[in-house]
């Protein structure tokens, strides 16, 4: 080691150091690199995510639009109700063998009955009704 000298140590380590700097610099910029591509990516992402959202937005939108709101019903004691009011005085056994009927109806033909009512409403008087309930309401709230 006494044939290279203070200086040769000197040049070797400064060579040494030189190399470790270089491959700093190097990966450094390999770092930098990376963190860009990654930063890119993440934006990306979130602007993907962003869209995403608008999307789901859209889609709650019109599914806000599109959800129903259940307007009435008919059960046999409606039936009941109905030929109850419908009945006089002396048609007592009439409105007994119609209460019968009523007690043997199936589930079927209450859904045949409730389809036809809807149908009816539908087409007599639905439109209309629906057009002066919402002026009501809008009327209402802006009292």
């Amino acid at each position: 080691m006494s044939d290279i000298g203070i200086e040769g140590i000197l040049f070797f380590y400064t060579i040494l150091l030189v190399g470790v700097a270089m491959v700093s610099v190097h990966y450094r910029k390999k770092y930098e690199e990376l963190r860009a591509k990654l930063l890119k990516e993440e934006e990306a992402g979130k602007i993907k995510q962003r869209e995403k959202e608008k999307e789901i937005k859209i889609d709650e939108d019109n599914g806000k639009m599109e959800k129903g709101f259940h307007i009435t019903s008919v059960c046999r004691n409606d039936i009941i109700q109905m030929i109850e009011d419908q009945m006089d005085d002396g048609d007592e056994l009439k409105a007994v063998m119609l209460i019968k009927a009523v007690e043997n109806i199936t589930d079927r033909e209450m859904g045949a009955i409730a389809s036809n009512l809807s149908d009816n409403f539908c087409d007599c008087c639905f439109w209309d009704s629906l057009e002066n309930v919402f002026k009501r309401i809008v009327a209402e709230k802006n009292g």
